[in-house]
């Protein structure tokens, strides 16, 4: 059983180094062209200066390429994401770092001194995911709420906002890649999110009361900096 549990790993790994490679080539292939068709757009622009309804089409046009320039960025940085490499973080100084790219209404309850093993820019980009999402999921006046915290040994990280919440159903579907509810979302960040927790040995598990709000915790263990393998 041990022998087959081990295949199936590697089969899993594989079929995921397959994936991450077709994404990336796609992105490549598309990059170049949307490049192009960016810098015509900017063309246009200038030759259509002084005709307000055909420049506002031009804005949009830019737009949805702004748009499509973010899918690919997100396809690029999930197909090549490294291996964490581990440092020792300030607690308070990411807070204060990460929580102004943001906006919002963003309360932080960090424990003092707290510090934390972790790599910098991943790390960062989890929580930048999972506070957009809670600020985004929040009506005017609805708070959302980063702790961190030392539980023994491990570094534990809670988001928690006050929005609408999310039924059972929905739940279940979140960490899958590519899904998403938003309109013009890539459904990569929460799939992001979780490999970037689970590359440095964490978990990460979320609650959800429809109409009553989201929490999304994060377990990170202290490990001593250096690349996690």
């Amino acid at each position: 059983m041990a022998e087959t549990l081990e295949t199936m790993r590697q089969l899993l790994r594989a079929r995921d180094e397959r994936t991450q490679m077709m994404l990336a080539g796609i992105a490549h292939e598309v990059r170049n062209p949307l490049g192009g068709l960016q810098l015509y757009a900017g063309l246009l622009r200038e030759d259509l200066a002084g005709q307000p309804e055909q420049l506002d089409h031009v804005k949009k046009v830019e737009r949805e390429l702004e748009h499509l320039k973010h899918i690919v960025s997100d396809f690029l940085e999930y197909a090549r994401r490294p291996r964490p490499v581990l440092t020792t973080l300030d607690g308070a100084m990411l807070t204060a770092e990460v929580v102004p790219l943001v906006g919002g209404t963003i309360v932080t309850d960090v424990s003092p001194g707290l510090t934390l093993s972790a790599d910098s820019g991943q790390l960062r980009r989890a929580l930048l995911n999972l506070l957009g999402n809670a600020v985004q999921a929040s009506a005017e006046g609805q708070r959302v709420t980063l702790t961190l915290r030392d539980d023994g040994g491990k570094t534990s990280i809670v988001v928690r906002d006050e929005g609408a919440g999310m039924p059972a159903e929905l739940l279940e579907k979140i960490w899958a890649p590519f899904f998403t509810t938003k309109q013009k979302g890539t459904g990569l960040g929460l799939a992001f999110t979780r490999e970037i927790v689970q590359d440095h040995g964490g978990t990460i598990d979320v609650t959800s009361t429809v109409g009553a709000g989201t929490t999304f915790t994060i377990v990170l263990p202290h490990v001593t900096g250096g690349t996690l393998h």
